[in-house]
């Protein structure tokens, strides 16, 4: 009886021990497990990436660490400079054609441009003058209705227009302001100067194909004709060859919806 006793007394101290060990353990595994937790990563003029970290102790005692799901945020996300809206008065972006040859398009003139809104709320088809070889090489700013002065922040959309002579029976030596809209590319960046500042915006989507006339027509979409604030919509005429007569025509627009991303104010 005594010797039972005497066991019964010393088995807090075993469970203690055991407890101890046990505890022990989880620390370790717990340590040796990678951590995940949210991360920013920051470089000099660039948008803030955020994104997820795994850190990971390896053999030599160091701990390593891998981003996964690393994205920019959105560009309307960002904290841009003030620069206050104003006129656009030069519109410029670098593209690579079909065969990757580099072409860059400046517009140095943007004429103001009235556009005139319908009952049923579609807009007119927008013209921009055709009265010179010169007025070909001009960009037209839509300055009323949806329309708005680009700026940091702008009070919503900018829509610019221009023609464009590419697939065009026109001679070659013929340039227009926005021939090389058709090739920008999602990324791309377009850079448009006001009086207050230099406006960079980045394409969201590839160039789309809307129709002129007919089932979902330009003037009447709901995408393109919204209001917005930092967005700019370049749009330009698009062409394709008549089989039967073999001649071309412009039966529809190139689209190009960008986002701003970058603002500078003059001085600064």
């Amino acid at each position: 009886m005594a010797r039972h006793a005497g066991s019964s007394r010393r088995r807090p101290w075993l469970v203690a021990i055991a407890l101890t060990v046990l505890i022990i353990g989880l620390v370790a595994v717990a340590i040796s497990l990678p951590r995940v937790y949210t991360v920013v990563s920051v470089s000099d003029g660039s948008p803030q990436k955020t994104g997820t970290a795994v850190s990971t102790p390896n053999a030599g005692g160091s701990t390593m660490v891998a981003l996964k799901n690393l994205a920019k945020p959105s560009p309307s996300d960002l904290q841009l400079p003030a620069v206050a809206p104003a006129v656009p008065t030069n519109i410029s972006f670098t593209v690579f054609d079909t065969g990757a040859r580099k072409r860059v398009s400046v517009s140095d003139e943007v004429v103001p441009l009235s556009v005139s809104q319908h009952s049923d709320g579609t807009w007119d088809r927008v013209l921009p003058s055709e009265a010179s070889l010169h007025a070909l090489t001009q960009a037209a700013w839509w300055q009323n209705g949806l329309s708005n002065e680009p700026g940091s922040p702008s009070r919503g959309t900018t829509y610019v227009y221009g023609h464009s002579c590419k697939n065009h029976e026109e001679p070659s030596w013929l340039r227009c302001a926005f021939d090389e809209v058709s090739f920008l590319h999602s990324g791309d960046k377009v850079t448009v100067t006001t009086p207050n500042g230099v406006l960079t915006y980045q394409v969201t989507q590839n160039p789309v194909q809307i129709p002129k006339t007919g089932n979902g027509q330009l003037a009447g979409s709901t995408s393109v004709y919204r209001a917005q604030v930092n967005r700019l919509v370049l749009i330009t005429c698009g062409y394709a060859k008549d089989p039967a007569s073999g001649t071309y025509n412009s039966p529809y627009n190139w689209v190009v919806q960008l986002m701003l991303v970058q603002a500078k104010e003059v001085g600064r």
